[in-house]
Order: C-alpha cells, then sequence, then structure tokens
C-alpha cells in the first residue's frame, strides 16, 4: 500500500494509481518508484492545490490566464506575454518599457515557462500562480487549509522537536531539528530516484 501523506487515503497498485490518474503515465511512474521506499507521496486529488482557492481567487487565475493569452490559443507565448506586460505598462506610465523592464518581463516568463518549452499552458500558469496567491494569506489561514492527519504529523514532529517538552523549540533545538529533517529527506530523496 501507498498512503498519501495529506488525506491517508492509501492505493494498493500501480494499476490503482494508473487508474486514478486517468491514464498518467508519469504519475503512475512516478508513484511506483515510491512504493519501494518511505518516500511521501500525494494521490492526485490532494496534488492539486486548485482546492485549497476561493472562488474569487479561480477566478482572478482564470481572468490573468486570458488577459496574457492575447491570441486566445489557450497557451501564453513569449510574444503574447511581452504584447500584455508592454500594454500594461503603457497604461499605467504613458511610455514605453524600457530595456530592463522588457529583460524582467523575459525573466518573469522564464519561470512561468518551467519546461522552457516557449510556451505556457494553464498548468504551468497555474503551477506558479497558485503559490503567490497561498502565500497572501494569513498564517492562521494557511493552518485551517490542513487536514487531520498533516496536524496530527506537524504535532507529532513539534514533539520530537521539543527535547525538554517546555512546548517550546529553542534555537538549538530548532538547528538539530532542521539537521535530523534534511538528512531524512535527503535519504528519502535518494531512495526515490
Amino acid at each position: 500500500l501507498i498512503r498519501c501523506r495529506v488525506c491517508g487515503r492509501s492505493i494498493h497498485t500501480p494499476k490503482c494509481v494508473y487508474t486514478e490518474t486517468n491514464g498518467d503515465l508519469i504519475v503512475t511512474a512516478t508513484s511506483f518508484r515510491c512504493f519501494t521506499t518511505d518516500f511521501v507521496w500525494s494521490c492526485p486529488d490532494c496534488e492539486n492545490l486548485l482546492g485549497l482557492l476561493t472562488d474569487e481567487e479561480m477566478i482572478e487565475l482564470m481572468e490573468g490566464f486570458d488577459a496574457l493569452d492575447v491570441d486566445c490559443d489557450s497557451r501564453i507565448s513569449l510574444d503574447d506575454f511581452l504584447k500584455y506586460k508592454h500594454k500594461v505598462h503603457k497604461a499605467k506610465t504613458h511610455k514605453p518599457m524600457e530595456l530592463s523592464e522588457v529583460e524582467a518581463a523575459i525573466e518573469e516568463f522564464q519561470r512561468l515557462d518551467k519546461p522552457q518549452s516557449g510556451m505556457v499552458d494553464w498548468w504551468s500558469f497555474v503551477d506558479s500562480r497558485i503559490v503567490e496567491k497561498l502565500s497572501d494569506r494569513s498564517k492562521s489561514e494557511l493552518v485551517a487549509c490542513l487536514t487531520p492527519l498533516e496536524v496530527a504529523e506537524a504535532k507529532m514532529f513539534f514533539r520530537s522537536f521539543d527535547a525538554d517538552n517546555d512546548g517550546k523549540i529553542t534555537l538549538r533545538e530548532a538547528e538539530k531539528a532542521y539537521e535530523r529533517w534534511f538528512a531524512s529527506l535527503w535519504s528519502k530523496v535518494l531512495n526515490c530516484s
């Protein structure tokens, strides 16, 4: 069995993962590689962060994508992106963009275009923008998004780092916890790759 680190739901065979992901071979292969390790895994439902957004945030994302998709082909090219940036800049300043601003816009596009294909599709756009949306939330709003399993695991980790059980983690305890966590994470990454 492989257990989702977020909701705790288990999927027991690669065939189940393949079925659950509608035949996505990449997700199936990645999940299968992790069956033989204790590397963390998220089920397809929990992996999709769109469920954490409010309706208003989703509408903002869709409108943002549509505004950048100047030629309405459901993909954003560098040309689309720069046209939009020029338009917005000119509306604000009544001047064309400076070379440094164009270079900054190109760098922003390259961050959106993770596979460096020259095009940004909806999912690449969402992946980058959803983190921005969530980072604008307060800590308490983010904590409210956690599942009961995540809260239980966070409490367990806190207790394991609080060496003297005083309900606080000192700087030294935090340093030791970080070292243990990083060593554990690194060994999991090595085992899963």
